[in-house]
């Protein structure tokens, strides 16, 4: 393999993630950076208020702060998010290594809005695209492969003791599961023999590998797309990731010539007022992560 050729065309692709053709990248760009700082700011209120008490002065701070550059210094543009770049990165510091996953993916988008001014050039307009929707791309084929290799998937051990743990998992598998497969899974036997079970099991890693690939490699992928987007909301309705799929989704946003952001955000908008209700006793507790 000649690899003084790949590398050119790897870095081709690259370049032409972002569409020239699309005169209002630059305003969508402006929405994931607004929709990315609310983003930041409620998921640190939100870990506040789950600690019930036992919280540090960076816990108490860190939501205030980015409360104030959200709302006052917005205005700022550019500045302000190099700021609240700097505040989470003290705030995923405080909780490494045990930090979550979505820690990783907030602070990757942040990073990449702080080096990258859109509001200057075109230039760094189309580089910030780029690489928001290479790092979308590599984020999920790196997550496939994972499972891939943990080979918990392909006879679904690892979805049976996820049903077997957790109740937004067992509620929808239930309706694909007997009732003697569900007790079997919740005793600690987590292989079933259910075909049905295993295909939907390898079909997650499968498509988290090969969808990433050709939206990279195929300029004319539209198809795909529309694939995504149902495999993304089947994926997240049965996980209930409501916070991680609204920021982890904005990039792929980017990929389509509509302004999909906009409708899908104001739904996450609407689920994150109903995710903040039940901590001030307004609707009861419900599980969502």
């Amino acid at each position: 393999m000649n690899y003084t050729k790949s590398i050119p065309f790897l870095f081709d692709n690259y370049l032409s993630l972002a569409d020239e053709r699309n005169d209002n990248q630059s305003s969508r760009l402006n929405n994931f950076n607004n929709f990315l700082l609310f983003h930041v700011t409620f998921r640190s209120w939100m870990m506040y208020l789950d600690n019930q008490g036992r919280y540090s002065i960076i816990d108490f701070f860190c939501p205030l702060i980015l409360t104030f550059l959200f709302t006052v210094f917005k205005k700022n543009g550019h500045k302000c998010t190099i700021l609240a770049f700097l505040v989470y990165l003290i705030k995923f510091s405080s909780v490494f290594p045990t930090s979550p996953n979505h820690y990783y993916v907030e602070l990757y988008f942040l990073f990449l809005f702080s080096i990258f001014n859109f509001r200057n050039s075109k230039n760094e307009t189309n580089y910030l695209t780029n690489s928001l929707k290479l790092l979308f791309v590599i984020i999920l084929f790196y997550t496939g492969i994972k499972k891939l290799l943990y080979g918990q998937y392909f006879r679904g051990e690892y979805l049976a003791y996820l049903i077997s743990c957790d109740e937004r998992f067992s509620s929808v598998f239930s309706y694909i599961l007997s009732k003697k497969e569900m007790l079997s899974i919740k005793s600690g036997n987590y292989i079933t023999g259910n075909y049905y079970f295993y295909l939907i099991s390898n079909s997650i890693y499968l498509f988290e590998i090969i969808a990433p690939i050709i939206l990279f490699f195929k300029k004319d992928h539209n198809y795909i797309k529309e694939m995504l987007i149902i495999f993304f909301i089947t994926l997240f309705l049965i996980s209930r990731e409501f916070t991680f799929a609204a920021i982890f989704l904005q990039p792929f946003y980017l990929f389509f010539n509509t302004e999909l952001e906009k409708v899908f955000n104001r739904v996450f908008m609407l689920i994150y007022i109903l995710m903040l209700l039940p901590f001030i006793s307004i609707i009861p507790m419900w599980t969502f992560n």
